[in-house]
């Protein structure tokens, strides 16, 4: 169930959810299934980022609409995440 239902929840229901989505950050080990279902959506720029804290420090502020993590969560890395998010961005996590 894990390699369908969650990376279609992962991806579809925040992109679905953004009044206009341009851009999309995937912080993940293993993105390639979320991948293939964020390339179901024209006009979406998706970011690969490896879940390391160098990465997410290199990451541009406001630079994503739409971020789904993967990563092991702490207030660093809610704050990084939180700083790469858009005005009106959305966040998707593991919990």
């Amino acid at each position: 169930m894990r390699d369908f239902i969650y990376p279609e929840m992962m991806i579809h229901v925040p992109i679905c959810t953004h009044k206009e989505p341009e851009s999309l950050m995937i912080i993940s080990a293993n993105p390639e299934q979320l991948e293939i279902e964020a390339n179901k959506h024209e006009g979406v720029d998706t970011q690969r980022v490896l879940p390391t804290m160098d990465a997410l420090r290199n990451a541009a502020d406001k630079s994503a609409d739409v971020v789904a993590c993967e990563m092991e969560l702490d207030a660093a890395v809610i704050a990084h995440i939180s700083r790469i998010l858009s005005e009106e961005g959305l966040v998707v996590m593991r919990h």
